[in-house]
């Protein structure tokens, strides 16, 4: 299989040692541009979101990795956008996604932080639904 994909959707771009460290991991980056959005404005958010979804369904291995969770995404520091694009994302590919965050190290640079597993988290709490 191709590599795994690490979808950069925070906004921002990698710093260099971001990038190196992604590449020693084997993850191929694909960043997608964000739009500004109005946070007061529900419209603005939902616009967001579908600009992103309508960026990422553009490719089909992108939409290929997504539906196969062969991928991990670098969400936006907001957590109303966060949750947004993890609905989407969980919405197109039936999981959902393993998340990086970048971490400002002792320098003040931007690096990769560790997997978090939602889907596995979602799962291990599902037992405590019903009593």
């Amino acid at each position: 299989m191709d590599k795994k994909l690490l979808l950069n959707i925070s906004g921002h771009p990698l710093s260099d040692l971001a990038n190196s460290q992604a590449k020693e991991r084997g993850y191929k980056i694909i960043t997608c541009p964000v739009p500004n959005v109005d946070l007061a404005e529900p419209s603005s958010i939902q616009n967001y979101i579908k600009t992103v979804f309508d960026t990422l369904t553009k490719n089909k291995n992108i939409v290929r990795a997504i539906k196969t969770g062969n991928y991990i995404v670098i969400p936006p520091g907001l957590s109303i956008l966060t949750s947004g694009i993890t609905a989407m994302l969980h919405g197109l590919g039936g999981a959902f996604p393993n998340q990086l965050i970048l971490v400002r190290n002792n320098e003040g640079i931007y690096e990769l932080g560790d997997v978090f597993d939602l889907q596995k988290m979602r799962l291990d709490y599902r037992d405590f639904r019903n009593p």
